[in-house]
């Protein structure tokens, strides 16, 4: 994970705030073929992580931040969060292919 996140927050004294975005399909992932439709209706779910203070060591910051992306991306997807945003995307065309 690159360190630029912790430099930026650590000079300006802004603290960071996580957000989770994961989809019922790898859509969009690293190994999704580019010109490959996702089966629709796609599921997003968009939860609000947790919020860090500005960072004083932005190596340890970066190893942390890692390992806390790590643990919750590792988390079963069904599990529920009070700040949890679920929505249906829709094609504008309809389910043709």
């Amino acid at each position: 994970m690159p360190k630029s996140t912790g430099l930026i927050a650590s000079r300006t004294g802004v603290q960071i705030q996580t957000l989770l975005i994961e989809f019922s399909t790898p859509y969009l992932g690293k190994d999704w073929p580019l010109f490959k439709r996702p089966a629709l209706p796609l599921r997003v779910r968009v939860r609000l992580g947790r919020r860090f203070a500005p960072p004083k060591d932005v190596s340890a910051f970066t190893r942390e931040l890692d390992a806390y992306f790590s643990l919750e991306l590792g988390k079963k997807s069904g599990e529920n969060s009070p700040s949890t945003v679920t929505d249906d995307i829709q094609s504008p065309l309809g389910n043709t292919r």
